[in-house]
Formats: C-alpha cells, structure tokens, sequence
C-alpha cells in the first residue's frame, strides 16, 4: 500500500518536473497527427463543405421552411418531409464506399466547419481531398483539446485544489485517449468537451447564468450534451432559486436563437431542425460498436442470423456481421428501447441520490457524477455509438489526482475504451486498420468480454462512489 501511494506520488512528481517537455511534445504529436486521413467521418465534414462552397451555408440542410410547411399540410410526417426534402450531397471521398452524405450536426458544429474549409480554401481554391485538408479539419479540434488543458489549470488553480492543477492539466494533454479520438481518429469531440466542462466549471462557481450560457452553446455543438442533464440540473435546483433559474433559462434562449438566427431569418430553421433529427437515424442498432451491455445481445443475434454454429465458430466470429439493423430494436415480444429506457432510469435515480449525498460534503463531486451519468447512458442504453464517452474524459481529467483510487479509476476508463476505439476504428484509414486490429484478426468475440467486463467495473463505481 506504501509502495503505491509511493509510485502515485512520484508520477505526480514526474509530469510537474517534466511538464514543458510533456506540453510541447504533446502538442508537437497532435499537430503532426493532424494530416492523418483518420476515420470515414473526416469524409463527411469535406462533403458537408463542398456543399456549403456550392449552395452557402444556409441552404446544406434542405429546402426552405415554406415548401416543408406545404408537404406538412398534405399530411406527410415530419420523417416523410425530411427524406423528401433534406439536401443529399454528391461527393467523392477517399477510401470511403458512401458516395451520398447529409448534414447532421448543429449550426455550431457547421460553423466550425465552415471556417476550417475557408482556411484551407485559401491555400487550395480547388479544395482537393489532401493530407493538408485534414490538417484544417483537425485544427479546431486541436486547439480545443489544448484549452481544455489550460481551462483544467486556471479552475484548479483558482480553488482549495491548487496542487493538483498542474498535473492535471499536463495528464489531459497527454491522455492518448484523447489524442486517439483526436486528431488520430479525426473526430471532433474536443468541442463539445471543452464547452460541456466550462459549462460544469462556471456551475461550480455558482454563475448560473454563464453556465447556461456555455450549455447551450454546447448543445448546438453536439446534442449528446443532453445526456448530463440529470446531474447538471440537480445542482441547478439545490443552490439556485428559482427566480435565477428562469433569468438563466430566458438568456440561454436568448443565446439560441442568435446563434440560429441565420437560419431562421432565411427561412431554413425546420430544415436545421430535421437535419439535426436525422442523426437518429443512426441509433437503430441496438449497439453501434459500443462494449456496453447490449453488444453481447447484438453479437449473438448477428452470430445467429451468420447461419453459423458450433462454439468454434461463435468464438472466431465466422460469418460475424459486425452489427446490422435492428429497425424495431425488439426481440420476440420485448421491447428492448423500452427496457433500457427502464434501466437508465434506475441507474439515473441512483446516480443523483448518491450525488445528493456527497455534493453536501464536497461541491468538487459534481465532475465526478456527471462522469458517472455519461457512463450510465453509454452501458445502459439502445443505440449509443461508440464514441459518446468522450465527455467523461474531461470531467475525470479534472479530479483525477485527487485520489489515488480515483488515478486508477482514470487509468482503467482510458484502457478500456482506447481499446474499444482501436478494435472498431484502429488507428484510421492511413494504417489500413479502419475497421479495427480485432476484426482484421477475426477474434471478434473479445468484444464480447470486454463489454462485460466494462459492465463490471461500471456497476462497481456506480454502486459504490469512489471518494476523492
């Protein structure tokens, strides 16, 4: 016990007398990452722009407001309207069979895209499909991250926990999860990190008004910022009046409807709000490559439908369809949205009386149950893809030096999604490797323990907090 809380201590010891070294370095990498082609969804952001050079930003989402209100009253559903109308981009991707896109994201998100495709425009006018188009794309995400690292520093550093700022900041710019998912893997996630976790920060300093502000700005980056929303107002409703609360509420409108304001003066706002509907599409699956509790439930039902048999087989996976479209997500006569619906609920209601609990003895476990509730929506519900963990990186970034446990806590996380991502995605599309190291072995059933050992070790942390 001494002699790892001896270690603990001497890589804390480590990393601050290293840390110019460590920063530079890591910056350094991440930038020479950054021309990497990463996973196919690198493809859609240059879709997303080749449409915006061709029709303008406001009109990548589908047609005007008028002609879907018309379709409406002829009684179409909002999901026939959108099929009819959304706007279907024509583009030619590298390594990337799909030849037909849509926009799904939020204005937000699009603007940012925006701009890095007019950055590289002005060095390539001809927007040619290179590994300097992949260095914009992977830009904002880039500075993000290392914002993210400075904003852990200075909140740290302006609290009881100034000896933890430090390395906890170097440690968030090191995390190779992190630089994994980003800019290796080419995603965009830091974005939402670092407006989610500014969002909790202003909260903790009890600027309510602020922390709206940056949550909403974060819910036009990504909607999945929605899936903190138990805990976020938990701590809204215990140290907020309800006066402030709907002062806060009325601003944060406010700030929403400036930052869609262009489309709705251009008469595009339900095409927005279809397009961003759509990324549902995407969630029928009852997993989409996410080790949580139903991947062992899809990996046998895809098995089965294989027509193969034997437990050899099962094992190696022959015939493995690696996941394949539960449009009514039910087996026989169970409703499977409806049960993990029931589960999250469970989980959820123990997640806040816990927080309920610990938040009286220290305001700092807000980070720690909010990383709890992101946990709960990726183990326990339908349809999750693969990458929605990302926000519980920066919330353990910020406290996990606070303990030792919480340090190995970290440690076990960073492990067992970094090998989820390399299994499902590899280290993309420039090490042949997109589908992922496992799959390309054809041991696909390791995915199946992996996800039931991640489900272990979240009952455990869920069931029994972990004291920081």
């Amino acid at each position: 016990m001494i002699k790892q809380l001896s270690s603990f201590i001497d890589l804390k010891n480590w990393i601050i007398k290293n840390f110019k070294y460590i920063l530079i370095l890591t910056i350094a990498f991440k930038f020479l990452f950054a021309f990497l082609y990463g996973t196919q969804d690198v493809e859609w952001w240059k879709a997303w722009y080749s449409s915006i050079e061709e029709k303008g930003i406001l009109n990548v989402y589908g047609v005007t407001d008028n002609e879907n209100i018309k379709l409406l009253k002829q009684g179409l559903s909002f999901e026939e309207v959108r099929k009819k109308t959304q706007n279907v981009i024509k583009y030619e991707a590298y390594k990337y069979e799909r030849k037909n896109f849509v926009v799904t994201q939020p204005p937000v998100y699009l603007y940012h895209i925006f701009l890095a495709g007019k950055m590289y425009k002005i060095i390539d006018p001809n927007l040619t499909n290179n590994r300097l188009y992949n260095f914009f794309l992977n830009l904002f995400p880039i500075i993000y991250s290392i914002l993210t690292c400075f904003l852990i520093y200075y909140f740290l550093n302006s609290t009881q926990y100034k000896e933890h700022a430090l390395v906890s900041a170097i440690f968030c710019s090191l995390n190779p999860l992190i630089i994994l998912n980003s800019p290796i893997q080419g995603f965009w996630d830091p974005i939402l990190g670092f407006y989610v976790l500014t969002s909790f920060i202003f909260l903790y300093k009890r600027k309510i008004t602020t922390s709206f502000i940056f949550f909403t700005i974060a819910i036009l980056v990504k909607p999945t910022a929605i899936i903190i929303i138990p805990v976020y107002l938990l701590f809204i409703i215990k140290e907020h009046s309800c006066r402030q609360i709907l002062k806060s509420i009325f601003i944060s409108l406010l700030v929403f409807l400036f930052l869609v304001s262009p489309f709705i003066f251009s008469n595009h706002f339900i095409s927005m709000s279809l397009g961003v509907h759509s990324i549902l599409d995407s969630s029928n699956d009852i997993s989409r490559q996410s080790l949580n509790i139903w991947w062992p439930l899809q990996y046998y039902l895809n098995f089965y439908k294989s027509n193969s048999h034997g437990l050899i087989n099962f094992i190696i996976g022959k015939d493995f369809i690696w996941y394949e479209d539960f449009s009514t997500q039910k087996i026989s006569s169970i409703n499977l949205k409806l049960l993990s619906t029931i589960l999250f609920t469970i989980a959820t209601i123990l997640n806040l009386y816990n927080a309920s609990k610990y938040l009286l003895k220290n305001r700092v476990y807000i980070f720690y149950f909010a990383f709890i509730q992101i946990y709960i929506y990726f183990m326990l519900r339908i349809g999750v893809q693969n990458n929605h963990y990302y926000m519980m990186l920066v919330f353990c970034s910020v406290i996990c030096f606070f303990s030792k446990e919480m340090f190995r806590t970290f440690l076990i996380v960073i492990l067992i999604f970094f090998t989820q991502d390399f299994i499902f995605y590899g280290l993309g599309r420039d090490f042949s490797l997109m589908l992922g190291a496992l799959n390309f072995l054809n041991l696909p059933f390791i995915t199946v323990i992996l996800s039931l050992l991640n489900f272990l070790f979240f009952l455990k942390i869920l069931l029994k907090p972990i004291k920081i």
